[in-house]
């Protein structure tokens, strides 16, 4: 009979992390392995961007320097020094020409948002003002960014430039993933800028040797910062959880609210896998192929993020895998096609959802065979 199929089992490993609230502010505590979000306040409610929008002029930057073939290596011309020596009516006032790297002023721009920087950053790679912030907003929307939008590429009170903190958390990542020399400068403590020394802002990294970065502002409006974690485990692999804290009260609020989310996620919660890639989940039945069932598995490794707890108490009871799929299943299939969702579910809760693919080709049989199964499908 054609229509949905759920196949389910339960399996003797593992469990889901169940959202955690709080009180806070916009915040969100997502965990890179599973995907999911530990805990979540707000976390797809638009705010003003102003003190995160460094982060994207940063991305923007990175993406024209490699469609314009721009080497971090390259010289910007930067506005001229003033310069006095000598005092009294001996004094004499000059003009000192300043210049950086490109390299230099990311750099600065990612450790402190530092305006000079951007402003050079975008007279260097873009016709203007409004053409930068176009490719700001292109490369928002190619990210999936649903509630970011930018009206400049420097840091201003404009309320008409937004973002939410599932959206940092993307954009981080993405920066982090397609640009990975900044990882190296995210945790660099100072840099020097044609003369001046910048200052990383991010002084959780001083707090913990598992923060890796990205960027933290504190400003008369409010304290912002989107942060990386990343902890190896004893069997080599690393535990990374991205949080976002936007609009805090201060400095210490910020801080403290990020660490406590960080203790939740390291504390009470674990991530485990479920499934490898390409591993076995269930045989259905299949019409007109050489075989009356066909494999179907995942493309890819399936993990799920979980409370410690409930996980130590009852795992084989808690965990439930279902395959929903459309039926019949009819020869020719290819191995790789979708069939459908592989759901994982925890205290009835879904913890991950997959595509169902099929492990295998499956021919067509023989000509009795089709027509015996064609009888079936009729009756």
């Amino acid at each position: 009979v054609a229509g949905r199929f759920r196949v389910a089992k339960h399996l003797p490993l593992a469990a889901l992390a169940l959202p955690v609230r709080a009180a806070d502010a916009v915040r969100l505590l997502l965990d890179l392995e599973s995907r999911r979000a530990i805990s979540a306040e707000n976390a797809a409610q638009a705010v003003p961007a102003q003190a995160t929008v460094a982060l994207m002029t940063l991305y923007a930057s990175m993406t024209l320097m490699r469609e314009q073939g721009v080497e971090p290596a390259a010289v910007v011309e930067l506005a001229p020094a003033k310069v006095t020596e000598g005092t009294g009516r001996r004094a004499k006032t000059k003009t000192v020409p300043r210049s950086a790297t490109v390299e230099e002023l990311l750099r600065a721009l990612l450790m402190s948002g530092d305006d000079e920087a951007a402003r050079a950053l975008t007279a260097k790679l873009s016709a203007d003002e409004a053409a930068f912030t176009a490719v700001m907003n292109r490369e928002a929307k190619r990210l999936g960014l649903t509630q970011t939008v930018f009206t400049t590429p420097f840091e201003t009170p404009d309320a008409a430039q937004t973002t939410s903190a599932a959206d940092l958390a993307v954009l981080a990542e993405a920066l982090f993933r397609d640009h990975p020399e900044v990882r190296a400068w995210a945790k660099t403590r100072t840099a020097e800028l044609a003369g001046r020394t910048v200052t990383n802002t991010n002084t959780l990294l001083e707090r913990s040797n598992a923060v890796t970065g990205v960027f933290r502002s504190v400003g008369e409006q409010a304290a912002d910062a989107v942060v990386l974690f990343e902890n190896p485990r004893a069997n080599g692999d690393v535990r990374r959880l991205m949080a976002v804290m936007l609009r805090a009260e201060d400095a210490e609020d910020l801080d403290e609210t990020v660490f406590g989310m960080l203790g939740n996620g390291y504390r009470n919660h674990e991530t485990v896998g479920v499934y490898g890639a390409d591993a076995l989940v269930a045989r259905l039945p299949g019409l007109t192929g050489v075989a009356p069932d066909v494999a179907v598995g995942t493309d890819r490794k399936v993990l799920i993020t979980v409370e410690r707890a409930p996980l130590l108490e009852a795992p084989n009871s808690r965990l439930r895998v279902e395959v929903i799929y459309e039926a019949p299943l009819t020869a020719p299939l290819r191995r790789g096609d979708r069939v459908g969702d592989i759901r994982v579910s925890f205290n009835g809760e879904e913890a991950a959802r997959v595509p169902a693919v099929l492990l295998e080709d499956v021919p067509q049989g023989s000509f009795w065979a089709r027509m015996a199964d064609q009888m079936r499908l009729a009756l």
